[in-house]
């Protein structure tokens, strides 16, 4: 390290005095207290005797807080005379200067912090930054930073820095400016990159912000940073299939990187990827970092290719965070597979003894697994008993609703969707399905339309709304309309009721081989599903 630019004063000779030690312990307790004024004065004391710049920084900061001006320009001063080459001391100072309009001084103290940091090696542009940018003085900062970084027009740092200001305070347009000139100093510092991808996004320019940074990466594609930036945008954009694509390559950049891991198994999710998910949830269990979570979704991944063994192990070694009751309610699910449904019930008896805060979530659970598997009188008495210990959780209701509209009880079904939207009038999902179950289950279609569209204002993408609206609009005869609804749910979801109402369609309006297409797919993708069977078994060849 290079000498420090400031002579530092000479300690002082001696043991403190028992005035000084007084006031210090005075000025502790006062500080401790919230009592500002007394806790200042005796540290203010304390340093004046003592010339002791800690008791000076106390009394600076104090003062600071109190927004007395001039008592917080004396103890400042004071401050940087006893540590003259303390870059906080400095800031504080030309923050208070700062608020005073002393355009001169700040630059002075600046100047001060940009030799102190280089003699330390460090970065005092981004130092100066932190005051330039604080909002303290409105423009004063800024525009002495700019002066101050226009002496040093050669340097990306104070340009970048000046950016990072100027960005702070949602100064874009001349924020951009300065990242132009530190990237033509210097093009191959990742940072000011990053910090033009961050304007642009925070512009509301998402797709110029892609472009950038999809540039960058290409004449850097091995700089980790970048290309996670760039993923992220990606994923932001909603564009999974390429992100994913980067985060391969991130992969490879970063092996040990769990973030990366995780990243990637969660988008391989997201694409069905199975074995890129599977392989990067298990070197993420490997790296030791993020254990529950990374066991989590691997057992769902073992669940969902067939190997149950597997993923009961992987639920049954999570004991204990935020996804054990989650877990021990998969583990109850496989137990029912199984056949030992009584001793899943006991799991999820005892489960919601030991989580009560998830006691609702584990009725469901119980209530779920009983549809499957029991009688419907048994998950009637679950549904009691939920409603009973919960009577004002509105998806216990919801899920009796559906229970009921799948079992063909209209009555029932359409109680309990109204008891949800009593309390919540603009609940998109049990108005949707309120109104899909009079469609299914009586000729009331025109209220049936009411509700789906009411559904649908408040989530007009959902592929769920969309396959009721062509559901109803089917049983009304508008069978253009439906079709056109249909065709926008079968390609946003891939769901085996949805694409037996698309064939019933197709197949009633003539279009008999799309309709057999329709369903041959949907039957090799959920080849059990009964709606999707008894739909087929309706219209023969």
């Amino acid at each position: 390290m290079a000498a420090l630019p400031f002579a530092e004063p000479a300690p002082p000779a001696g043991e403190l005095g028992a005035d000084a030690v007084y006031s210090f312990l005075v000025g502790e307790i006062a500080a401790d207290r919230g009592q500002l004024p007394l806790a200042y004065n005796h540290y203010s004391h304390a340093a004046a005797l003592a010339h002791d710049p800690y008791a000076a920084e106390r009394a600076a900061r104090i003062a600071i807080s109190m927004k007395d001006r001039d008592v917080a320009l004396r103890a400042v001063r004071r401050w940087v005379d006893l540590a003259p080459n303390a870059v906080p001391a400095r800031q504080a100072l030309a923050h208070v200067l700062l608020l005073q309009g002393d355009a001169a001084g700040v630059r002075e103290q600046f100047d001060a912090i940009l030799a102190i940091a280089a003699a330390r090696g460090e970065d005092g542009f981004l130092q100066v930054g932190a005051v330039a940018g604080a909002g303290h003085g409105g423009a004063l900062g800024p525009a002495v930073m700019g002066e101050l970084v226009d002496a040093y027009a050669g340097d990306a740092r104070a340009h970048y820095a000046l950016a990072l200001t100027l960005a702070a305070a949602k100064s874009y347009a001349e924020a951009g400016a300065r990242l132009q000139r530190a990237i033509d100093i210097d093009p191959d510092w990742q940072k000011p990159w990053l910090l033009k991808v961050q304007i642009l996004t925070a512009e509301g320019r998402n797709a110029e912000a892609r472009d950038v940074l999809r540039g960058v990466v290409e004449r850097r594609p091995d700089d980790g940073a970048l290309r996670n930036a760039y993923a992220a945008l990606l994923v932001q954009a909603k564009d999974y299939p390429a992100a994913l694509a980067e985060y391969k390559v991130l992969r490879r950049l970063q092996p040990g990187d769990a973030d990366v891991l995780f990243a990637t198994a969660l988008l391989a999710m997201q694409a069905k990827d199975w074995d890129e998910a599977r392989d990067a949830f298990e070197a993420l269990l490997a790296s030791g970092d993020r254990q529950d979570e990374a066991r989590w979704f691997l057992a769902q991944t073992k669940d969902l290719a067939g190997d149950r063994d597997a993923a009961f192990d992987l639920y049954s070694r999570i004991e204990t965070g935020p996804y054990r009751a989650d877990a021990a309610m998969r583990r109850a699910g496989l137990m029912a597979k199984r056949g030992d449904l009584q001793a899943a019930l006991e799991l999820l008896r005892g489960l919601r003894g030991s989580e009560p805060s998830r006691s609702a979530d584990i009725y469901l659970a119980e209530a779920e697994l009983l549809q499957k598997h029991g009688t419907t009188e048994e998950v009637a008495a679950v549904y009691a008993a939920a409603i009973a210990a919960h009577p004002n959780d509105l998806q216990i209701y919801y899920a009796r609703a559906l229970d009921a509209s799948q079992r063909g009880r209209l009555a029932d079904a359409e109680a309990d969707f109204k008891r949800v939207l009593a309390r919540e009038p603009e609940h998109a999902d049990a108005l949707n399905a309120l109104g899909y179950t009079l469609a299914e289950l009586s000729d009331r279609y025109p209220e049936a339309l009411g509700y789906v569209e009411r559904a649908l204002k408040l989530k007009p993408d959902n592929p769920a709304f969309l396959d009721s609206m062509g559901w109803v609009q089917y049983r009304l005869g508008n069978h253009a309309a439906a079709l056109d609804y249909l065709r926008r749910a079968v390609a946003a979801i891939d769901d085996a009721e949805v694409a037996a109402h698309l064939g019933e369609v197709l197949w009633v309006t003539g279009e008999r081989d799309e309709a057999r297409r329709v369903w041959a797919e949907a039957l090799a993708r959920d080849p059990e599903n009964d709606y999707l069977r008894r739909t087929i078994e309706r219209f023969p060849p």
